[in-house]
């Protein structure tokens, strides 16, 4: 299921579709997960809502790798990116 909801994520046409799959991706929590949602918050040709969803999947996930992306999502010019990146960013420092 992991590589249809990375497909879905990468490429789905439906931008709606692709958070879902984001969000999938961070409750599954297998290290598998962590760079397509990496990937996904930081092109900034992914859809805003998309890269939204990548940040909570990430905060879900909880690997401490992903502070440093979050750390700077939180300077998004999309300023309820970067308050979901400080949301998934402070889930992740808590679990430290």
């Amino acid at each position: 299921i992991i590589p249809t909801l990375i497909d879905i994520l990468q490429s789905d046409d439906d931008k709606e579709t692709r958070t879902f799959a984001a969000e999938a991706l961070g409750h599954i929590g297998s290290i598998e997960c962590f760079q397509p949602l990496v990937d996904a918050l930081t092109n900034h040709d992914y859809p805003p809502i998309v890269r939204y969803y990548a940040a909570h999947g990430l905060g879900l996930l909880g690997d401490a790798r992903a502070i440093k992306y979050l750390s700077a999502a939180t300077e998004d010019s999309h300023s309820w990116i970067a308050q979901m990146a400080s949301e998934s960013l402070a889930k992740i420092t808590e679990l430290e």
